[in-house]
């Protein structure tokens, strides 16, 4: 299982962009994705700390921080989501309409348990009372999926940061492949989950 290969592939352009069905595919090993996991849970304050209770969600290419703003950002483009009346951007941005770009917010866990780094929400739907995960949204919207309808499946955040959902920082994978990556780092990876049709 350790040297699984995922294979990621995601759109590049935006839907106004003459090759909006381009799209770029990137390769994962598990031990690598895991690795990745490991490492930033050692160096919690260097990966998380400038993101926790700020608003900010997205690291940009030039390594700056980038405030959740109402304005165009430089770079990002736009692309309709399948089912929903929205769109959603490669910054993990989600607007209604051109000028109104919808507030992020994290998960209300409540006061007797920890927050989620990350997982942000936002309201839509009537009244906008249906809240919804911005990671799913850009799955739906960015990403190229090819999956076997007989199994469970997560979504992960390949940097392990919670506020970075870009297309390029999530992949859609295999419940029990989930659980490898995640799990504690000595015990053995798991042969399989409940949905997972093959053992592994």
């Amino acid at each position: 299982m350790c040297n699984e290969i995922f294979e990621h592939t995601y759109y590049l352009n935006g839907c106004d962009d003459v090759n909006k069905d381009e799209t770029i595919n990137k390769s994962y090993a598990l031990k690598d994705l895991r690795e990745q996991v490991k490492d930033t849970q050692e160096n919690y304050i260097k990966y998380y700390e400038p993101f926790r209770k700020t608003g900010f969600y997205k690291h940009t290419k030039v390594e700056k921080l980038v405030c959740m703003t109402k304005t165009e950002l430089l770079g990002e483009k736009w692309r309709t989501h399948q089912k929903l009346s929205i769109e959603v951007s490669n910054y993990g941005r989600v607007r209604v309409s051109k000028k109104n770009i919808l507030d992020q917010f994290e998960e209300d866990v409540g006061p007797n348990k920890y927050p989620h780094d990350g997982y942000l929400q936002v309201r839509i739907g009537e009244n906008q009372k249906s809240c919804i995960y911005v990671y799913k949204l850009v799955i739906d919207t960015w990403v190229v999926l090819n999956l076997d309808k007989r199994c469970i499946y997560d979504i992960h955040h390949i940097n392990n940061n919670g506020y970075d959902n870009t297309p390029e920082n999530l992949i859609k994978i295999k419940r029990c492949q989930h659980k490898a990556i995640h799990q504690s780092f000595n015990l053995p990876y798991p042969l399989s989950c409940d949905g997972c049709v093959n053992k592994i």
